[in-house]
């Protein structure tokens, strides 16, 4: 009893963040549209679920599994498997809650200002985005931020358990996604906290134990199958090599990188939430865990600027955690350097407020937030985004449900096989629908559906391809994505 004293400011404010928290990641998520990469990763999943020997499957398109394999446990909960990818993602998201604010007590002992980086991150726009889509970016994020805090941990007092418990995370890490080995790579930050240099050496060699494990528990994806595409090479569909930074001048890129990547980080952080970051470094006592809370962003940071060849906003969203327990020392320093009592609670108000009318417009109106456009266009208003796709998925369920159908879509290899991924999940076990994927550019129809659409119904899905193909078809629906010039159309054959 004498504890929950203690704690009950903390345990108050946790029940009241936990609550907001999952409002504004569950508020109207069944009507939120199916998100391109979420189609495919469900898939994954359900195959995985269904039959052992495919819960590898992610491996032969060169992703790590650890988040396929949560969706596939919790589709054996919950039946919609759309809904179980995405509680995967809010799950994590609210595990990086607790991650924040243990990481933030941790270096400043300071409850007020670990509650404050946790109530940021619950009203952060791009963590409420990014934790309502079943995208890796939410379990990244989860285990960005816990490397850190085990790492701390670890040099705080070295032993034995906390190194397995550093190494378990780790592991986590890098079976999640390969950015997850930047949290091996950056780890020599932590000595900044060395206060003995006894201590450098034994947590170099705790820490290089830990690493060795993870690499063991990684070992398993040995074990996934050998065509498809290979991680190494998905990873080189992102980043440059050392050697093309010479050959192709990327290098050339990184002044271009540092302003677009800034620009996506304060859209979504808000500008007042930019400002405590510079008063935070005034304050000389906690000088040096400010800068491993930095460093921790901006070595990764500075790898996407110059490593980057095709960074989306959604890939810094892990880095940019740890600048959450900046903003938040740095509201309370205001105090101290603008000697006005009530400036913590004003400043902390207006970033509060100004994150939370950007989550109102991503939950009521995704096609105008207040996001940078380049997530606008993949969400809601262009053609990797869900728009129509219940509609038309509706639509052909009631049509199997009476006779068999066939339906022609653009193939992966044009990339725009997004409702062929979307119908995988949909139809997965329905008898009566057989997909036709047509990976041609310019779209031609497969030999013989001409012929056979004179016994059987044969219907035609247009997605990324807005010109469409003058052929002998009528249109049965379309619809627009979200208020752009992108629309996804249903046609059947004459």
């Amino acid at each position: 009893m004498q504890s929950l004293k203690k704690y009950k400011t903390e345990i108050i404010s946790f029940l009241i963040l936990s609550v907001v928290f999952f409002l504004l990641r569950l508020y109207n998520l069944k009507n939120f549209q199916i998100f391109g990469d979420e189609a495919i990763y469900i898939h994954w999943a359900q195959m995985g679920m269904h039959n052992s020997a495919n819960r590898l499957t992610s491996l032969s398109d060169g992703k790590q599994p650890l988040f396929i394999w949560m969706i596939s446990l919790l589709i054996n909960v919950v039946s919609n498997p759309l809904a179980a990818g995405r509680l995967v993602s809010i799950l994590a998201g609210f595990l990086t809650l607790f991650g924040l604010y243990f990481l933030t007590l941790e270096l400043f002992k300071n409850r007020k200002i670990a509650l404050t980086a946790a109530a940021m991150y619950v009203f952060y726009p791009f963590a409420v985005l990014t934790n309502r889509i079943a995208i890796y970016e939410s379990m990244v994020g989860l285990f960005d931020v816990l490397s850190l805090y085990t790492a701390v941990l670890l040099i705080r007092k070295i032993e034995l358990g906390r190194m397995f418990v550093l190494a378990n995370v780790l592991a986590g890490s890098i079976l999640t996604k390969s950015t997850g080995f930047f949290n091996i790579y950056f780890l020599p930050v932590i000595l900044l906290l060395a206060n003995q240099e006894k201590k450098v050496l034994r947590f170099l060699t705790f820490a290089g134990a830990a690493v060795i494990f993870a690499h063991l528990y990684y070992s398993v994806t040995l074990l996934g199958p050998d065509d498809g595409i290979t991680v190494g090479a998905k990873n080189a569909v992102f980043l440059y090599s050392f050697g093309d930074l010479t050959t192709r001048g990327a290098i050339s890129q990184f002044p271009k990188h540092i302003i677009e990547y800034s620009g996506w980080l304060v859209e979504y952080l808000s500008i007042l939430a930019v400002i405590p970051l510079f008063f935070a470094f005034i304050n000389r006592k906690y000088r040096i865990e400010l800068l491993v809370l930095f460093l921790w962003f901006a070595l990764k940071f500075a790898v996407f600027a110059v490593f980057g060849k095709l960074v989306l906003p959604r890939y810094l969203f892990p880095i940019s955690l740890t600048l959450l327990p900046i903003i938040a020392f740095g509201v309370f320093e205001l105090k101290n350097k603008i000697k006005f009592a009530r400036i913590t609670v004003i400043s902390l108000s207006l970033i509060i407020l100004s994150m939370f009318f950007s989550d109102v417009k991503i939950l009521r109106d995704l096609p105008r937030a207040p996001i940078p456009e380049i997530d606008r266009f993949q969400y809601a208003n262009g053609w990797p985004a869900g728009g129509g796709v219940r509609e038309i998925v509706n639509y052909l369920q009631a049509q199997t449900a009476k006779e068999k159908i066939f339906v022609i879509v653009e193939g992966g290899y044009t990339y725009g096989g997004f409702p062929a991924s979307a119908f995988n999940v949909y139809f997965q076990d329905n008898p009566n629908f057989e997909k036709i994927e047509v990976n041609d550019d310019p779209f031609v129809l497969p030999k013989g559906v001409l012929e056979l659409s004179k016994t059987v119904p044969v219907y035609v899905v247009f997605n990324r391809i807005q010109n469409i193909p003058r052929l002998p078809m009528t249109i049965v629906a379309q619809y627009q994505k979200g208020i752009g010039n992108s629309y996804i159309r249903l046609y059947k054959l004459n």
